[in-house]
């Protein structure tokens, strides 16, 4: 109803014309901008959000250490010991599987872990540890703030699909030094900034090595920092903006750049369209709500904007090869 009331509304200042046709003075560009703003501040605030879903715990930043880090060592006599319930975390965490295996559920979708690889959780994911089979391994945890925007974009591009990634003898051998030192760093308990500085410098060369491994696995080009710095943007008003509109027009307007560039961008820098990561946004939503809430696929849809649930139906059917009705059987109860 919201979005009705100010469908007439104009949609930048470029379009705002009197009855005569003539262009607006600035005194009706700044009432029309103002509008504007009343009108995506109405909408933020009816946003959808996990509040509709189950509560799913959430590990805080906060809960790390002092220093933006922890280490977590994994001994097959310890498995009982991993986190085994469906939560999130705000910050990132990179597991290396060094002897068995494990499962692991990331986003609704069961992955298996085998010896010799390393899998990344983002931030906000919604994971939950299945089963152990004499597991050895790390993880190591990491406050986004000491994540760069290349590195980032690196792992988000990966998020789409978070398969395990092999990892290749010299880089098991460094990643396992590298460990060694950091867990001997911050057992001591780093007590000046000269010692904590070490610990990121080592967390961060794991860290890399990591984003390194992913960046060739996926074929990833290095590209200009402003077109890292676009994606990065149009990727942060997606999560805000993407149930009230699917079209990059609307994202590319809000950055002051044009819809082809905005979708160069993105392109370049994550090997899919701008109309893909829109919709791939939309598709893990609804899996999420979907597995983890009872809320009507109807209402689901209206919360992801959609006055069409049939045309919500086909776009996840496309992306998912099943109804959303379908989907949701897998997660009883």
């Amino acid at each position: 109803r919201i979005i009705q009331l100010f469908s007439r509304m104009p949609t930048c200042k470029s379009t705002v014309q009197s009855a005569n046709g003539r262009q607006p003075d600035s005194g009706e560009t700044k009432r029309t901008e103002k509008r504007q703003d009343f009108l995506i501040f109405v909408l933020r605030i009816n946003a959808p959000s996990d509040t509709h879903m189950t509560k799913i715990p959430e590990h805080r930043t906060s809960d790390l250490s002092d220093y933006g880090f922890a280490l977590k060592e994994t001994r097959p006599e310890q498995a009982q010991d991993l986190i085994n319930y469906t939560h999130r975390d705000e910050y990132f965490v990179f597991g290396v599987v060094e002897q068995g295996s494990c499962r692991l559920e990331i986003d609704v979708r069961e992955l298996r872990c085998p010896q010799g690889t390393v899998v990344v959780l983002l931030p906000e994911q919604v994971h939950t540890f299945l089963q152990a089979e004499r597991l050895k391994g790390y993880m190591l945890a990491v406050d986004p703030v000491f994540v760069d925007e290349t590195t980032r974009l690196i792992f988000e591009r990966y998020a789409l699909d978070s398969e395990p990634v092999p990892l290749e003898e010299p880089q098991r051998e460094e990643l396992s030094r590298l460990h060694t030192l950091l867990k001997k760093r911050m057992d001591a308990a780093p007590a000046d900034e000269t010692e904590r500085a070490v610990v990121r410098h080592l967390a961060g060369a794991m860290v890399a090595i990591i984003a390194g491994v992913l960046q060739h696995r996926a074929g990833l080009r290095s590209t200009s920092p402003r077109m890292i710095g676009l994606t990065l943007e149009f990727k942060t008003l997606l999560k805000q903006f993407v149930h009230i509109s699917r079209s990059p027009a609307f994202y590319a307007e809000r950055m002051h750049v044009s819809a082809a560039y905005l979708n160069e961008a993105v392109r370049t820098t994550t090997g899919l369209s701008a109309t893909r990561n829109i919709r791939n946004e939309i598709v893990i939503r609804a899996k999420r709500m979907l597995a983890h809430s009872r809320t009507d696929i109807q209402e689901i849809a209206r919360e992801l904007g959609f006055e069409d649930c049939a045309y919500f139906s086909r776009l996840f059917s496309s992306v998912t090869h099943v109804s959303p009705s379908e989907f949701r059987k897998r997660y009883p109860g």
